[in-house]
Parts: structure tokens; sequence; C-alpha cells
């Protein structure tokens, strides 16, 4: 390695498209001027089968939406897509290539028996320091400083930081805070640093200095920083509001970060929230490289009520795009203005966490505290509010789950308010270093009864849609039936008897196959089970559309957003559209402003069309200066036939616009040309 130069420092991430940790990482060195690379080493999988794997080492789950015509396992990852050797081969030949200083790998227990594999093509680099971080690392540095040069342990930011600048000052780097390393094979651990409150990396506007390559399918590929240009990523855009969990759940590692620093008497803040308007720069940038979603990463979004308030409201003005956050219970029900600002600002889909209907496991071996009573009313408080999605987390196969356990989880499931409400089940795997791993080893727990608890998790999804006759008739012949005699009876269920949800999905299958009559019954069928639904109103909108009642679908899409005040970029614009077939062009200037401040001018063809309608609106109403303006902009964002159609329209609206030309002459023009 050369001293006095800036580090070049190559980040591994696996099976994880956001990296959110790496990213952090990554903003902290190129501010530092440092060169930084991301490596995707495979993206995020999933498959679906009738029926649980084995031996797997992630999660698995069933939820009610992708179930409703039959019971299906998701399966992810390692589990369903190992990576290839060609892949691994691949990525370290991208190192070799990179020649980085310094080579860090972002850490997880499910992957530990592959470690031996991605160290050895870490190693291929001569004189790279390699690291490991994240979760994992931390919990036990041990493992892995007999793969790798260090292991940091804790947040990671300020130290990577240290030994980035020890390329630069050729300073010997093992007395850097939170890093463990092995010295003539005795294992030194440096004390912790307190975490700095200061620093805020979640976003920087250096971000696009960061170089980011996906290694996928045998295939590398350069990418955009946000991962825009990878074919398969989501609209959804990742962050968080804060750092910190301030639950101590025995099944996840998150909540047990302070302990780290706790144990040295460093005090650490359960949550530190991020500055209000730094979370609004970063997310108005999301915006506008075409993100439609945000997703809030955050375990529970707790905060100081005037914290979230603010930050609610802020959000509204200024981003209003639809978003996920799992809110906690007490803060909603203490404080009831919060879900009414969440709601303003644009949630529309959250998750109530129950995990077992049995307090005592919850309790005892879960070590979550809220009872079943106060889950209930918080989700009595959520169900129903303008058209939000609301999804019930159960964990299954649970070794101290006994049959009273059990029997308790489905009578909870009966009692939960169900209206535009999702049930998704989680097969527990104890991760190592979490306190229910510990749980497990110290009790000597009998091996699970795989087929019990796979019967038991169909018997949830029987209690999610079965009314109580069938039900009780299914329960009473349970210990007789076999998996698969379960899985017939339940789709059997789902052939007769069709949730909201379940409506408006199969519904939105038939709009895809042009089978608009079919979609028509189906929205209507959901919207006599749930009158605020906000896709079923939307999809009858288009429906109506496609079958040539234009004055249906408006009324549609405005009862939609009677139900979601938000909306979204397409009924917007459609409504705008609409108003102008009805001669009121000066309302739809409103739909279509409005359309505008919710679409990034990424999405070049939706942003071109909305301003040419706005062109013609503003035409319409006789400001053609406007309309002119509007055609000019518009050139700069729509395609070849279309930019040329446009041109001709702008050039004879401006000769219209000279002074031989009154402007009652201009506006019939409009009304001719917009045609």
């Amino acid at each position: 390695m050369m001293e006095g130069r800036m580090a070049k420092v190559a980040l591994i991430g696996m099976y994880d498209s956001w990296v959110i940790g790496l990213r952090n990482l990554a903003n902290a060195l190129v501010e530092k001027g440092h060169q930084v690379t991301i490596i995707h080493f495979k993206l995020m999988v999933s498959r679906r089968e009738p029926f649980y794997l084995r031996n797997t080492l992630q999660y698995q789950t069933v939820d009610s939406e992708t179930s409703r015509n039959e019971f299906l396992v998701n399966s992810y990852n390692t589990d369903v897509q190992p990576w290839t050797y060609s892949e691994l081969q691949s990525m370290g030949d991208l190192l070799v290539d990179l020649q980085p200083d310094i080579i860090g790998l972002s850490t997880r227990s499910v992957y530990e028996s592959y470690l031996f594999d991605i160290a050895r093509q870490m190693r291929r680099v001569p004189g790279a320091w390699t690291i490991a971080g994240g979760h994992d690392a931390s919990f036990r540095p041990e493992f892995y400083v007999d793969h790798m040069d260090f292991a940091c342990v804790g947040e990671g930011e300020e130290a990577l930081i240290q030994l980035a600048d020890c390329i630069e000052t050729g300073a010997d780097p093992r007395g850097i805070p939170n890093l463990v390393w092995r010295n003539n094979g005795q294992i030194q651990k440096n004390p912790l640093a307190k975490p700095r409150e200061d620093k805020d990396y979640f976003f920087s506007e250096l971000q696009d200095r960061v170089v980011h390559y996906v290694c996928h399918n045998n295939r590398i590929i350069r990418a955009d920083a946000l991962l825009r240009d990878v074919p398969g990523q989501l609209n959804f855009y990742y962050t968080m509001i804060g750092r910190g969990c301030t639950g101590k759940c025995a099944y996840c590692t998150a909540g047990h970060f302070q302990g780290l620093y706790s144990h040295q008497n460093l005090s650490m803040k359960l949550r530190r929230m991020r500055d209000i308007d730094g979370v609004i720069r970063e997310l108005i940038t999301a915006k506008e490289k075409g993100f439609r979603q945000v997703t809030f990463l955050d375990s529970f979004l707790v905060a100081p009520k005037k914290y979230l308030l603010s930050f609610f409201r802020s959000y509204e003005r200024s981003v209003s795009l639809p978003f996920f956050a799992q809110l906690h219970p007490d803060q909603v029900l203490g404080y009831p203005e919060v879900l009414g600002a969440a709601l303003d600002a644009g949630l529309n889909r959250t998750v109530v966490g129950i995990q077992s209907g049995s307090e005592r496991v919850n309790r005892d071996i879960f070590n979550r505290k809220t009872t079943h009573r106060k889950l209930l009313a918080f989700a009595e408080t959520l169900v129903g509010r303008r058209s939000l999605k609301v999804d019930y987390h159960i964990v299954t196969h649970n070794p101290f789950d006994g049959q009273e356990d059990f029997e308790q989880t489905l009578k909870l499931i009966r009692e939960l308010p169900k209206m535009n409400c999702s049930l998704f089940l989680f097969r527990l795997y104890a991760f190592v270093n979490t306190q229910l791993h510990q749980l497990t080893q110290a009790a000597g727990a009998a091996p699970l009864d795989i087929r019990l608890h796979d019967k038991r998790a169909v018997m949830c999804l029987i209690r999610w849609a079965a009314p109580d006759a069938v039900f009780n008739d299914i329960y009473s012949h349970f210990d007789n039936m076999s998996f698969e005699d379960l899985r017939q009876l339940y789709r059997q269920i789902k052939n007769n008897i069709k949730s909201d949800v379940d409506l408006v999905l199969e519904a939105q299958e038939h709009m895809n196959k042009q089978s608009f009559a079919v979609a028509m019954q189906l929205y209507d069928q959901a919207l006599l089970l749930n009158p605020g639904s906000y896709d079923a109103w939307v999809g009858k909108g288009w429906a109506s559309l496609a079958t040539g009642t234009a004055d249906q679908a408006e009324s549609c899409f405005q009862a939609a957003l009677k139900r979601y005040p938000l909306g979204t970029q397409d009924v917007w614009l459609q409504l705008g559209e609409l108003k102008q077939r009805s001669g009121l062009f000066q309302e739809s200037v409103k739909y279509l402003e409005r359309a505008r401040f919710l679409t990034s001018p990424v999405h070049r063809s939706d942003y071109g069309k909305i301003l040419v309608d706005l062109a013609n609106a503003h035409s319409q109403n006789g400001d053609m200066i406007k309309a002119r303006d509007l055609l000019s902009e518009a050139i700069e964002y729509l395609g070849h036939e279309d930019r040329n159609r446009i041109v001709g329209l702008r050039n004879r609206l401006q000769v219209y616009l000279s002074d031989l030309h009154p402007i009652h002459r201009a506006t019939a023009f409009a009304s001719e040309a917009f045609r």
C-alpha cells in the first residue's frame, strides 16, 4: 500500500439490494475524500412453493395475499438461489481489477457457512486490509478475525474513516476504537468509541461518487447509486429517520446493540433521531430520482411526539409520496394525533407485530410486553382509517409453543379486524447470538415436530379465512389430517370465500388480461365488503374507462381520493384529463398540477404528457404564454414522434401569439390544435 494518498475501499453486501448500512459507510468515506465501491453480491430473490423447504438458513413466510387461492410458502436467497462458483470467481476478479486498499464485508449469521469462500476471494488482492462489520461481526468478532484482518464491533462509520485515513498517513491501524484483531494468535479488542450524535450518514450530496456493481445471475453490471437502472428493482426507496431500536425482542439483535456500549460504561440513547431537514432533503432527492414510494426501515418509527408531528407535516408538504412505516402501539394509542398526521402525510401500509397469540410466549420467550388487549385496541384504531393497509405478523414453528399457546393464537386471529388487512406468518429461525438462540441451546429443546407445525401454519390461514362453523368442523379433525389434507381444504375455502383484498388482487389480474367486465364485478364485490378500499375504487375507475363510461370513472376516482386524499400520480392525471373532456379546464389545472408534483422528471414520458395536458388546459383558459412555455418544457421529455408534433404545435402557437393575431383567435387555435 502506498502512503500519502486517499484510500480505495470496496464494500460487499450479500443478497441485499439496498445495503443501507454499507451506504452509510460509503457516504462517510466519500465525504472524507476516499474512493468507495459497493458490490451487491447477489440481489434478494424469492420463490413460492406449496410446501416448506427443509434445512433452510433464511426465514420462510406465508401470507394471505400470495396464498389467496392456495397455501404457498415464500423462501428466500441462498435457500432458493445459492451463488455459483462463476459468480464468486467473478466477484474476486472484480476485486482484483479494483485493487482496493480496504475490503469490507457486511455480515449476517445466515451466511457464516459461506464465509471461507468469500474471504478467499477478498484475499486475492495483495496487501488489502480485510474487515468484517455488521450485526454478526459485532456480537462474535472472534469468529471473523479467523478469516479477516479485522472485525468492527458496533457502529462502524468512524472506525472505517480512521482505517482509511491510515492508508493516507501510513499510521498503524491497531489503535482504532471498535476494532478487533488477532495478535500472535491472541484476540485483541479495542475499547468502543461512543457513537457520534452530530453526524448523519444516511444521505450525502456526494452519494453519486460511490460506484456500485451488481453481481447476479452470472453477470456483473455497473449500476447507478440507487440501482435505478438494474432490471427488476422496485420503485420503493428505503431509509430510516433514526438509529436504534427501543425493543429487546429475543429473536433479534437490533435492540441489543446498546448493550455493546453499556457493558463498557458508555451511554447511548435507545433512539437517535436524524435532523428532520436532512431526512426531507434525502427524500426529495429520492423523489426526483423517480422513486414513487418510501419504506421506513425503523423497527418502530418511535420518536418524541413533537418530532413525529413536525416530520410528518414536513413530509406532507415537501415529499407527499405513499409510505410504509411501523408505528408503536403505545405512541398511537397515547397520541392519536400522531396517526392522523402520518395518514395526512401519506402512510398507506403498516404492521401490527403480534408474534404469538399466547401472552406467555410473547412475554417469557420473545420478550415482548405488549398485551393482547392493547394490540387489539391498536389494530382497531388502524383498520378502516383512510384505506390504510394493515399487515399482522405471527411467528410459527416455535418449539416453545404448546397446544394451549397455539389455540390462543387461533383465538386472537379470529378477533382481529380484517378489512383491508393481510396475515403474515414467519417461520421461526433462532439466529446465532440472539437471546432466543441462547434460550434454545440452554433449554435443550427437543427436535421440532415439523409436520405438526406445518399443519398449524395452514390452520392459521384457515382461521383467518373461514367462518366459525367451517373452521370448527375442520379443527375437530385436525389431529387426523395431514398437511396436504389441510392444504386442499384451504384451497376449497378460498374458492368460495374471498376477502376484499383477495377480490382486488383477482380483479387486477383480470384487468391485465383485458377482461374488464369481470374485473368490474370483482371490484364491486370488494366494495361491498370494504366501501373504503382505495384500490377497489381506483380499479373500478380504470375498468369504467376501459368500458367507455367516463362519468362513472370520474366518480370512482373522486371516491378513491376521499378515502386516501394523497392519491397517486395516475389518478390525479386521469382526473385532470377527464375534466378537460368535460370542458372544465380551470379545474383540470388543479388536478394536473398535483400529478406534476407527484411525478419525477425521471419518468420522462409521464412527465412530458402531464406538461402537454397542462399546456392544453392553460391555452383553453386563455393563458397562451403559459401554454407555450409548458410545451417548450415538454419537448425535453417526449419521444421522437411526440416531440416533433409538439415542436410544431409550439411553433404554431408562437405565431398566433404575435401582434397580428388577437388572443381570441389564439384561443380558437388551441381548441383545434390540442384536439
